[in-house]
């Protein structure tokens, strides 16, 4: 069995493809952590919950009830949001010119 080699980056990833908010367990059943002992389990349970912890505190993850969610979802739609209004503003402002 391969070891479960866990970083921020496959974290995120992770929770990326999930594409909703998750439990803590639901994120380790995600893993394909069968087979483990108990021993690495609870090693890998305890890694994962650090970089969990982690990326919440520096804003890649968002926590709510209990459920976690990565933050770049909603960054990307405020841009695009702000983006279709910024072009609406031109547009406008073009409208009174002529």
């Amino acid at each position: 069995i391969m070891p479960v080699r866990l970083n921020g980056k496959k974290l995120i990833e992770k929770l990326r493809w999930m594409n909703e908010p998750v439990t803590f367990e639901s994120l380790v059943e995600s893993f394909s952590l069968k087979g483990k002992s108990s021993e690495d389990l609870q090693r890998i349970k305890g890694k994962l919950r650090n970089l969990l912890n982690a990326a919440v505190r520096l804003g890649f993850v968002k926590e709510y009830n209990d459920h976690y969610f990565t933050s770049s979802h909603v960054d990307e739609v405020a841009e695009l949001i702000e983006s279709e209004m910024e072009s609406e503003d031109e547009l406008s402002s073009e409208d009174d010119e002529s």
